[in-house]
C-alpha cells in the first residue's frame, strides 16, 4: 500500500519532501503577492474610471485604498524578507541588499539598517565604492528618521560613517565635498561615545582632506593635535600616523 511504499523509500526522501514543500510554499506565497498587486491596481483603476469628476468623496476613497494598499504591501515585504532570511540562514549576508529592500519596505527599519550595512561591506569587497556609499547613506538616513536615539544607534551610525569616508574617497577623491559633513559627524559621535580611537582616525582623515584642498594651516594644526594625542596614548601605530600626517603636510607647506 501507499504507506508501506513511503516507508520503503531511502532515508533521503524526507529531505526531498522538505525541499518540495519549501518550493511549493515559496511559489504559493509569490503567487499570492502578485495576485494582491493585480487586484489592488484593478480596484484603483476601476475607481478612477467610475469617478470621472473628482470630488472630496472620490479623493477619500482613493486615499483609503492607497493607505490599505501601503499596509498590505508593508506586510508582504516583511514576510518575504523573513522567509528569505530564514531560507538563506548563515548565507543571508550574500543577499543583504535584497533583504534590506524588503525590510525597509516592510517598515522593519532595524533589520533594514543591519542589511544595508552588510550590503555596503559586500559592495566594498567587490570594489564598488559608489554603490557602497549609496547604501551607507541610506542606512544612516533610516537610523536618523526611524530609530530612537541611543548609544547603540550612535555606535551603529559611527560604524557606517567609518566605512562611508573611504568609500567616498575611492569614488570621488580625497577632496570630495561630502567628506566635510561625514568627518564632522564622525567626530561628534566619537566624542559623545568617548571613543578616542575613532576620534584619532577621524582627525587624521580630516587632516588629509584639508591638505588635499589646500588648507595647509588647518592641516598642520590637525597634525600637531594628532601628535599630541599619539604621545599621550603611547600607541606605536598612532605615533606613526601622526608623524606621517605632520611630515606630509609640512612637505607641501
Amino acid at each position: 500500500n501507499a504507506l508501506a511504499s513511503v516507508r520503503d523509500q531511502p532515508a533521503g526522501i524526507d529531505d526531498r519532501l522538505a525541499r518540495f514543500w519549501q518550493r511549493h510554499n515559496c511559489i504559493r506565497f509569490t503567487a499570492g503577492f502578485i495576485g494582491h498587486l493585480i487586484c489592488t491596481n484593478f480596484q484603483f483603476i476601476a475607481l478612477l474610471c467610475l469617478n470621472i469628476r473628482a470630488d472630496d468623496r472620490t479623493q477619500a476613497q482613493i486615499d483609503r485604498i492607497l493607505q490599505e494598499d501601503a499596509r498590505k504591501m508593508a506586510r508582504h515585504h516583511g514576510q518575504v524578507g523573513a522567509w528569505l532570511e530564514s531560507h538563506w540562514g548563515e548565507r543571508a549576508r550574500e543577499i543583504a541588499a535584497e533583504l534590506a529592500l524588503h525590510f525597509e519596505k516592510g517598515q522593519q527599519y532595524d533589520k533594514a539598517v543591519q542589511y544595508l550595512h552588510q550590503a555596503a561591506m559586500n559592495a566594498l569587497n567587490r570594489h564598488a565604492p559608489h554603490e557602497a556609499a549609496e547604501l551607507l547613506q541610506r542606512g544612516i538616513s533610516l537610523v536618523d528618521e526611524h530609530l530612537p536615539d541611543s548609544p547603540e544607534q550612535q555606535e551603529r551610525t559611527l560604524g557606517m560613517l567609518t566605512l562611508l569616508s573611504p568609500a567616498l574617497i575611492a569614488a570621488r577623491g580625497y577632496a570630495a565635498t561630502e567628506l566635510t559633513g561625514v568627518f564632522q559627524r564622525k567626530l561628534e559621535l566619537a566624542e559623545q561615545l568617548q571613543d578616542n580611537q575613532a576620534r584619532f582616525f577621524t582627525l587624521y582623515g580630516m587632516g588629509m582632506f584639508h591638505l588635499c584642498i589646500g588648507e595647509l594651516d588647518v592641516a598642520i594644526s590637525l597634525a600637531d593635535h594628532l601628535l599630541t594625542m599619539a604621545e599621550g596614548s603611547k600607541g606605536p601605530i598612532q605615533r606613526m600616523m601622526a608623524h606621517n600626517a605632520l611630515g606630509t603636510t609640512l612637505l607641501f607647506a
